[in-house]
């Protein structure tokens, strides 16, 4: 194991010499593996576990546990205690909410600190497991290629083993780790997928694992050729000025037939699939407008104009009727939808509302000075958005583009962190408006 660690990380150029790392260490097998081969690397690096506050007494046990560890090896320790239990009681996507507190504290403590990187113990299976849960909800090439292992500032040294691998090397080498018995509940869908989903596959395809590697890896290389090509096509095709990027309409309009390419052609400007269609649709619809986050799209008569957009002067957009996506950044689509309520899984989905408590028209639009809302779980007691920002670690730099979603003269939510206490879910409730966005990996 260690001697494949050391060639991974020179494959990919993980780390760089004598600089240390912040390790995200909860206690369990994988990381505590992680921790250990990297003490056998002499490798610098320091500990941060958080303590999610889930499982009460166990949790704070895996705390002691990763505090006593660092302790005997000499190992700086960061803990911070977070309280998402409400969630679980509320409806609020779990680990969602979980994942985003962890990498922002992750990347304080870097800022504080002077880290360099951030390492993380995901593990092929992890891999495996993301790439089949994205395209069960639907994905793209991008999507299949898996988690990175190398992403800014995190970095993930062990994605080359399997969980059997990591459980062998735990056991010869007799690593003390801890349990987390929530990885048995099949409530979330991850959890789902791992414990019934793959293996039932695996019975049927031996060497599960090595096949969908490389299927990934397949993936990968597609993905850059797909990239490059792209690049090139983009070079030739989009005519940029200082405020203004141009595409002849005629210079496409025979690559048209493949309407995907429209969309790869817009994507870094923050279109989604869908705002491309409505082009293609208003392809003749001189005047026809298009707005993305950052950018707008104006359809002429010979020539798409793309202007960047100044965010300060964010435009309130109006919510008819459903389905309606919109595209927060050039990573994430939020997507929004009217279904029964009829028993679903709120760990699915980032936001849920009782429709009857919703206005008939909807507005997301910038939040103003003095807004305040009643964030889910502090039972009804009425917070400013400004101090909220502050408490989810929202970017300073951005706080004022941060966006909400309105109902009448009410905050219904601060988007994507928490709903209105004033629209959460009953038992009562009847129809539910259910909220999806783009998910990234949680840390081990």
């Amino acid at each position: 194991m260690l001697e494949s660690l050391k060639s991974f990380i020179a494959k990919n150029k993980l780390i760089a010499s004598n600089q240390q790392l912040l390790l995200a260490c909860s206690g369990g097998i994988d990381s505590m593996v992680l921790a250990n081969l990297l003490l056998k690397l002499e490798q610098p690096f320091a500990i941060a576990h958080i303590n999610h506050g889930l499982r009460n007494e166990e949790s704070d046990g895996d705390a002691d546990f990763v505090r006593n560890y660092c302790q005997q090896q000499g190992i700086t320790f960061h803990s911070t205690q977070l309280n998402l239990a409400y969630l679980e009681e509320t409806g609020g996507n779990m680990q969602s909410v979980a994942r985003d507190e962890r990498y922002a504290i992750f990347e304080d403590l870097c800022q504080t600190h002077g880290y360099v990187q951030i390492a993380t113990a995901h593990h092929l299976d992890d891999n495996i497991e993301t790439v089949v849960h994205r395209f069960f909800r639907g994905t793209g090439l991008k999507g299949m290629t898996g988690i990175p292992v190398l992403r800014d500032r995190i970095i993930r040294p062990l994605l080359f083993a399997t969980k059997k691998e990591i459980i062998a090397y735990a056991n010869l080498n007799e690593i003390a780790y801890r349990e987390d018995s929530s990885n048995t509940k099949n409530k979330y869908t991850r959890n789902f997928l791992r414990n019934q989903i793959i293996p039932e596959i695996a019975k049927h395809y031996p060497q599960l694992n090595k096949r969908l590697s490389a299927s990934i890896q397949n993936f990968e290389g597609e993905f850059a050729l797909l990239q490059h090509l792209m690049e090139q096509k983009k070079s030739q095709l989009l005519h940029i000025t200082d405020d203004l990027i141009v595409i002849q309409k005629d210079a496409i309009q025979t690559l048209l037939k493949i309407p995907f390419f429209l969309f790869k052609l817009l994507e870094e400007y923050g279109f989604s699939k869908t705002q491309c269609e409505n082009i293609l649709s208003a392809w003749d619809d001189t005047s026809k407008q298009v707005l993305a986050p950052d950018y707008s799209l104006t359809v002429e008569r010979d020539s798409l104009i793309i202007k960047k957009r100044d965010n300060k002067k964010f435009a309130p957009l109006q919510i008819d009727a459903f389905p309606f996506s919109l595209k927060l950044n050039s990573d994430i689509v939020l997507e929004m939808k009217l279904i029964p309520n009829t028993g679903i899984s709120f760990s699915d989905y980032l936001a849920i509302f009782d429709k009857s408590k919703l206005c008939d028209t909807l507005t997301i639009d910038v939040w103003n000075e003095g807004d305040a809302f009643k964030p889910l779980g502090m039972e009804g007691k009425s917070q400013k958005i400004k101090d909220f920002l502050v408490h989810v670690k929202h970017p300073s730099h951005a706080k004022k583009e941060c966006l909400v979603l309105r109902s009448g003269e009410e905050i219904a939510w601060v988007i994507p962190y928490r709903i209105s206490e004033d629209f959460k879910v009953t038992e009562n409730t009847q129809e539910l408006v259910i909220v999806n966005l783009n998910q990234d990996v949680g840390v081990r």
